[in-house]
Formats: C-alpha cells, sequence, structure tokens
C-alpha cells in the first residue's frame, strides 16, 4: 500500500489533490514536503507514513534549502524527536544531521556514475564535499586520492567521522573552509557540488586545474534549456541531467576537459 491509499478516506478529495507521495528517506528519517494546504493534516500523514514503513523512526516536514550552507527547514510531524541518522549507500555507511547539512540520497546514481569515470590513480579534488558522500563512493571504488573541501563546519565534522566509520583515511584528505582563500596543488579531476553556485564557482576553481583536468560542474536548467549552463563554461561539454527538483527544472552536471 503506498501513501496515497493509505490515505483514502481520511483526507478529502480536494485535500488528496494537494498531497505530494513521493518523498525522501535518509537513514530512517523520512523527508516529505507538506503543502500548506495540508498544515493542518501533516501529523496524520506523519503517522501514516510510521505506519507504512517501519523502518521509519521520524517524519520530517521539509522546507526550503536556505543560508550559506543551503539546509533545509524541517520540523518533526511524527515519531522520534531527532534529526541524526545513518545512512548507507553504495556500499559506504553516512552519518548526517539532516537539519544541519546538505545530502541528497537522490544523487547516489551520479556519484557512482562519476566514480566509473575514473580510471587511474587520478588527484580529484571535491568541492562542496559535505558529509563526504562523493568522497567515500570515490575512495572505495576508484584507485584515487580525493582533496574534499567544506565550508560547513557541521557538515565537517561529520565527514571527519564518515571517514573514519568507512576506514577509508589513507586516501581522502578533508580540508574545512572556502575554496576561494585555499591554496592546494594541482587535481586530475575537479567536482563542484555546488549548484547554487555552479557555473560561477569555476573561476575560482581553475587555480587547481592543469591541461587535461576534468570538471564536473552541478547546476540547475529549465528543462527547456538544459544547455544554458555549459553554454556559459564555453569549454566543449556533455550535460548530464541528474535529478529533477522542481517543475521542469533539473539539476545537471556539466562534464568538461580543460
Amino acid at each position: 500500500m503506498n501513501l496515497k491509499e493509505a490515505l483514502t478516506g481520511k483526507l478529502t478529495q480536494k485535500e488528496m489533490n494537494f498531497l505530494r507521495t513521493s518523498y525522501d528517506v535518509v537513514g530512517d528519517i523520512a523527508i516529505i514536503e507538506i503543502p500548506k494546504e495540508l498544515k493542518k493534516r501533516e501529523k496524520l500523514i506523519g503517522q501514516t507514513i510510521l505506519a507504512l514503513l517501519h523502518n521509519i523512526k521520524t517524519v520530517a516536514a521539509a522546507g526550503e534549502h536556505t543560508g550559506k550552507y543551503r539546509t533545509q527547514k524541517l520540523r518533526i510531524i511524527a515519531g522520534q524527536k531527532r534529526f541524526e541518522t545513518t545512512q548507507k549507500e553504495s556500499g559506504i555507511t553516512l552519518k548526517v544531521d539532516v537539519a544541519k547539512c546538505y545530502y541528497s540520497p537522490r544523487l547516489g546514481s551520479e556519484r557512482l556514475r562519476i566514480a566509473k569515470l575514473v580510471k587511474k590513480r587520478e588527484k580529484i579534488l571535491v568541492v562542496g564535499s559535505g558529509i563526504a558522500p562523493y568522497p567515500l563512493v570515490l575512495a572505495k571504488y576508484t584507485p584515487a586520492q580525493i582533496t574534499a573541501v567544506e565550508v560547513n563546519p557541521t557538515a565537517h565534522k561529520y565527514a571527519i567521522e564518515n571517514v573514519k566509520i568507512n576506514k577509508l583515511g589513507h586516501k581522502i584528505t578533508l580540508v574545512k573552509g572556502d575554496i576561494r582563500k585555499i591554496k592546494l596543488g594541482k587535481f586530475d579531476r575537479i567536482i563542484s557540488a555546488i549548484p547554487h553556485e555552479g557555473i560561477k564557482l569555476v573561476p575560482a576553481l581553475l587555480k587547481f586545474a592543469k591541461k587535461g583536468t576534468k570538471l564536473h560542474i552541478y547546476d540547475f536548467a529549465s528543462e527547456q534549456d538544459l544547455e544554458e549552463p555549459a553554454r556559459k563554461l564555453k569549454l566543449k561539454s556533455k550535460t548530464v541531467k541528474t535529478q529533477q527538483v522542481g517543475i521542469r527544472r533539473y539539476r545537471v552536471c556539466i562534464d568538461a576537459v580543460i
């Protein structure tokens, strides 16, 4: 039984029209968007999700991603009063506070796509590495050495813990700070996982690149013009659609070579 079926007869037909039937699951926390039209029914929706999914212990209502660290405003509508959980992804373990750190389980296949492109012992820079999902997936499945830079101190703290949990510290160097102010060497591959900055961040990344460096730059684009960010980059590139984030709006990855 799905959420819509479980709520049939409990919500009016008008209310059912506003119901979001998809939601993210991070560890044992479900995160669902609650439209303002269903605000008074959110506890019912949360309790229904708990009843449907026995592995879920907390249900949170999702708000917008805001602030310097692009964290999501969340409020608990059912279950345990906590935001910390443990997520399994592609054979790695990730501890995360979903209210204080950005993490999207929907990008798991995208992280594996990037890992499959790494064929040798590359030096890789990951910018906006968060709790370290990209560095850990790369370290587990490739011979690369990874430097991961994150400005959010809470996400950086979780990254340190996650690298220890997965016993991959010999392949990952974690750096806390603003990539614009950090001095590092040159890299064979650069991943910028900060889509709200997107292509605008590339000039600050070029000091870490050399001829032949491969770029993976995340940005947002409308369905009508998915190539818009790539045109701004002005390099030979390929655009990969990675995740729908709104009505006819997508997170894209621009794969390019210097």
